[in-house]
């Protein structure tokens, strides 16, 4: 797979993040509410997935598809709030 990261940037790690607290949990994957440490105005929900139940319950398509569902509303909302 190709990374998304463009080539001379570091890759997001999730130490990058403070924690805050839980929002939410599933089957296989826990949400939390989260900020950059460099940037603490922004918040961000960070969906952490148990890659071994993922595939135990034979979701991995579930998960790329819904990976590749986020990439292109990201990207929808990137147009809609670029500056005119």
């Amino acid at each position: 797979m190709a990374s998304m990261v463009p080539s001379g940037t570091k890759e997001t790690q999730i130490g990058d993040f403070d924690i805050l607290k839980t929002i939410g949990t599933g089957t296989f994957a826990r949400v939390y509410l989260c900020r950059p440490k460099s940037n603490s105005s922004n918040y961000y929900a960070l969906k952490v997935l148990s890659m071994h139940d993922v595939v135990r319950l034979k979701q991995v398509e579930h998960v790329k598809s819904e990976k590749n569902i986020l990439l292109e509303v990201n990207q929808c909302l990137k147009l809609l709030t670029a500056p005119i």
